[in-house]
């Protein structure tokens, strides 16, 4: 999730598309998917379930990332160390 090509704009279940790194991309219409699922913070610990979405429940349980763009430079302060003993 580091790249921002791995935060897709709108989630689509199918067709799933698996691209490589030498450019080419091929294109699944039936085969699984597996998402992050968004969870309640007070089930998190509790032993996961299985669960079967509809097309209508995916945008709900699906979990987005998000990218911050930064516009400009950050400036940080320079940090100087002393070797003088004490």
């Amino acid at each position: 999730m580091e790249s921002p090509g791995s935060c897709l704009e709108e989630f689509r279940a199918v067709p799933f598309i698996e691209c490589h790194g030498r450019g080419t991309c091929n294109h699944y219409a039936t085969n699984h998917g597996f998402w992050l699922a968004i969870i309640d913070k007070n089930k998190q610990w509790q032993k996961p379930m299985s669960q079967t979405l509809k097309a209508g429940g995916l945008k709900d349980r699906v979990s987005r990332c998000q990218k911050t763009e930064i516009k400009e430079p950050i400036n940080a302060p320079e940090i100087t160390y002393g070797t003088g003993a004490m």
